[in-house]
């Protein structure tokens, strides 16, 4: 039988993912940066947040091309390392890349299979122009297009937090599952081209993340300790954190110390 993992398993495997996407780092000659909550953890534990069920990377657009080509690539050789992309897997829902250990499979509560493994997440940087009027207006829809491309993947419709949302919701996820992911993807990826990295003041995970950073955040980096290895991190990550979420080095209250993705993860029969 399999065996669900528990979280200092979960982060010995993620650790491990890490360290593969970091010696590729360094052989591909590209930059990755740590980022969100696993960038907290970099600064405020040398390590995973303890209740964390997951590990977050940035790379630059072109870096993440460049990674994504070759994982896709080399995939034979790179087993039991995975990369997960929509380009490459026909029932992976998202527009970011996951890289994966394939022995160590994953349930994710409500989303079609697609044979994902414990994962990192790799968050693709783009150019977000000089503006943040401009994304402010265009955020509405690109955010419809993300919750259609999520609803697409659903086995099943989830009832809303708020009720009075319900109708909508529900016409929405209908309309997705009609249409299938790619008409949201393909609509998504687009928008990563309106604005090249050179002439844009703001950057950020435009087919994903809201946020937008100001981009001279990420033109020059550091090592920092994360267990027992040096990973990548902005050189100004304390400017970025303080921005993105105050003051980051206090603990949050402890009822909000918990994993926040809906996923169990296996140990593949066999492995030892």
């Amino acid at each position: 039988m399999r065996r669900e993992l528990q979280m200092d398993e979960i982060h010995a495997v993620t650790l491990d993912i890490l360290k593969k996407i970091d010696a590729l780092a360094k052989g591909l000659g590209v930059t990755y940066y740590m980022a969100y909550g696993s960038l907290i953890g970099t600064v405020r534990h040398q390590g995973f947040i303890p209740w964390d069920d997951d590990l977050d990377i940035m790379m630059r657009r072109e870096d993440y091309e460049k990674f994504l080509e070759y994982c896709i690539r080399h995939e034979e050789e790179l087993y039991p390392f995975r990369i997960f992309t929509n380009r490459n897997n026909a029932n992976y829902p998202h527009m970011i890349a996951r890289f994966c250990n394939v022995e160590y499979p994953v349930e994710v509560k409500n989303e079609i299979p697609c044979g994902m493994g414990l994962f990192v997440d790799i968050y693709p940087l783009d150019g977000m122009g000089n503006s943040k009027e401009i994304w402010k207006k265009m955020m509405r829809t690109r955010q419809q297009l993300i919750a259609g491309s999520y609803y697409a993947t659903r086995q099943k419709f989830e009832m809303p937090k708020k009720k009075y949302r319900v109708i909508d919701k529900y016409l929405l996820y209908l309309f997705a599952r009609w249409k299938g992911k790619d008409y949201f993807l393909n609509r998504l990826e687009q928008y990563k081209n309106r604005f090249s990295w050179e002439e844009s003041r703001y950057v950020g995970c435009i087919v994903w993340e809201p946020e937008m950073f100001e981009k001279e955040y990420f033109e020059q980096v550091t090592r920092l300790p994360f267990c027992d290895m040096q990973v990548t991190v902005p050189k100004e990550y304390d400017r970025l954190l303080r921005t993105s979420y105050g003051n980051y080095m206090e603990l949050p209250p402890e009822e909000a110390r918990c994993p926040q993705h809906n996923y169990k993860a296996y140990r593949k029969q066999g492995k030892v």
